[in-house]
């Protein structure tokens, strides 16, 4: 005997599967990011900007100042890959770095990062470097901080 979907299952199954719907809060604006990967940003706006529509979409009474307070409380953070996009902080990371016009990417984790630091930290003066480097970065650039934070980290300062 076959299973089958009524149509409505099927649409409910469709619907759940793209975080529909979630309530208004932080913590299901970060579900829904989350469960997605990635929202792109757009910066052209006719109504508003195309990444609140996927969360209006998404959230019920979702409100843009969710979005800016998960940021500034680094839940998420601006990522550029191919497009400008949230992501959240715990999933992996692909970093593209740029050089001689070719591309390397890099996937890496937190927990990645986390190790990567331990070992750093062991020689006092990659600690002084790597202070500097964060204190420059925190004082100057607070949009490409971990990206800058991360490109910086895997540069050989030995050189």
């Amino acid at each position: 005997m076959t299973d089958s979907l009524s149509i409505k299952q099927a649409k409910k199954i469709v619907l759940l599967s793209q975080v529909m719907p979630h309530k208004s809060t932080e913590q299901a604006t970060l579900a829904a990011v989350e469960q997605l990967g990635y929202v792109q940003i757009d910066t052209i706006a006719r109504v508003e900007h195309a990444h609140h529509h996927t969360l209006w979409n998404r959230v019920k009474g979702y409100q843009p100042e969710l979005l800016d307070r998960l940021q500034r409380k680094r839940e998420i953070f601006e990522h550029w890959y191919h497009t400008a996009a949230y992501r959240p902080i715990i999933q992996n990371v692909s970093l593209v770095s740029w050089s001689c016009g070719a591309y390397n990417e890099v996937a890496f984790s937190i927990r990645d990062v986390h190790e990567s630091l331990g070992n750093m930290m062991r020689d006092p003066q990659r600690i002084k470097q790597v202070l500097e480097l964060i204190n420059q970065i925190w004082m100057n650039s607070p949009d490409l901080r971990f990206n800058q934070l991360i490109y910086n980290l895997q540069y050989d300062y030995s050189q």
